[in-house]
């Protein structure tokens, strides 16, 4: 064992390269480490299940939306082509034989058109969960969505609150079962006897042996707390605890730092488009049924309101595990304790910032339909 001068690895406090020794990694420590690796898998397939949805949630409003999906475009071709073969049957200058062939293509067209349109109605309008055998019609998504996402909201809230207390527990047992010179009794005795051995002393010192012995048996367990610390970071995904060995250029870049601290307000956002779209369409619905599209608007701006303030919750859940991460680190692999408040939002704040967001939502979608109706009269005129 000799002192080390390498710096692409975090190295013990005195600097001892231990190589080729059985650590004896204490199997209830392990334990403990397995059992929070298995709440953080618990997490994350709540969070892929939360992903999946949304992503089914933005394909389906996207492709239900009149205004601008390629199925609606079709169509609108499609009654172009009607009108422009009916103004050709109209004019009385047309020969016979281009007559039947016009009516042959009007005929084609229309037959298409009502496919489109019964395609449109059957896949577009509706919202298919086959693996679980569950139609709903695509107007209710705002509010059945909102509902399955803060069930689903509220279930990662509580395994992320688990798995925050779990890693406190592993890493306090780490520190606690591996403090510097734990185990200095028994390693002194081994150490004596292969440090007589090495030097051919018959009957070394005391001294000598255990300032030897302390100061390798601290470095020991530096690389014991360390080997703990990898083992739960390797399990980690969307946490990035800095690695010894590894980069770490991820941490520094915009999309390293959004999935580290603000990955759960993707949830929102999402939530967000849902109403924007609903907000656009709102005259659609209201034609349908008034009473019917105040009682879903009132439910998807509750839902809103609600998924934001749960997704603000498990982002700072996931910031404290971040610095419990990182503070172990940076503290020798030693569990500081340290609590990590944040300062609580008010009543006030926690409906407040939700209603406006909600507005600002609305003023966009108010000002979408208004430059997207110029923007149709405009192409509609250039055709």
């Amino acid at each position: 064992m000799a002192k080390s001068t390498e710096n692409d690895v975090m190295l013990p406090p005195n600097k001892f390269i231990i190589r080729g020794l059985n650590l004896d990694i204490d199997n209830a420590t392990e334990e403990l480490c397995k059992k929070y690796s298995e709440s953080s898998a618990t997490t994350r397939s709540i969070l892929y299940l939360l992903l999946i949805v949304s992503v089914i949630s933005v394909i389906s409003v996207y492709n239900s939306n009149s205004r601008y999906n390629w199925s609606q475009d079709r169509i609108d071709s499609y009654s172009r082509d009607i009108q422009n073969y009916k103004d050709t049957l109209s004019k009385r200058a047309i020969r016979k034989s281009d007559s039947v062939k016009v009516a042959s293509y009007l005929a084609d067209a229309q037959k298409k058109k009502e496919l489109l349109i019964a395609n449109d109605i059957t896949n577009y309008n509706v919202v298919r969960f086959n693996l679980i055998g569950i139609v709903f019609d695509i107007n209710n998504l705002a509010s059945i969505g909102g509902f399955s996402l803060i069930i689903l909201l509220v279930v990662l809230r509580f395994t992320l609150t688990r798995e925050k207390d779990n890693l406190k527990i592993a890493f306090n047992s780490i520190s606690e079962r591996y403090p510097d010179y734990a185990d200095l009794t028994l390693f002194s005795k081994d150490f004596k006897s292969i440090y007589d051995k090495t030097y051919n002393v018959n009957n070394s010192t005391d001294d000598v042996v255990n300032g030897q012995s302390e100061l390798i048996l601290a470095d020991i367990n530096f690389i014991r707390r360390r080997y703990h610390y990898n083992f739960l970071s390797m399990n980690e995904i969307f946490h990035l605890p800095y690695l010894d060995l590894g980069e770490n250029k991820l941490h520094d870049t915009f999309i390293g730092k959004i999935i580290n601290k603000y990955l759960f307000y993707f949830i929102p956002v999402v939530y967000a488009y849902i109403l924007f779209n609903d907000f656009a369409t709102l005259e659609v619905a209201w034609d349908l049924n008034p009473i019917h599209t105040v009682i879903v608007e009132l439910l998807c701006v509750a839902s809103f309101a609600y998924i934001y303030n749960l997704s603000r919750s498990c982002v700072l859940q996931k910031i404290r595990m971040t610095k419990i991460f990182s503070d172990f680190k940076d503290s020798q692999y030693t569990y500081t304790n340290s609590t990590y408040k944040f300062n609580k939002q008010s009543v006030i704040k926690k409906v407040g910032i939700p209603l406006l967001l909600i507005l600002l939502i609305w003023l966009s979608s108010m000002m979408f339909n208004y430059f997207f109706e110029h923007i149709s009269e405009l192409t509609l005129f250039k055709r």
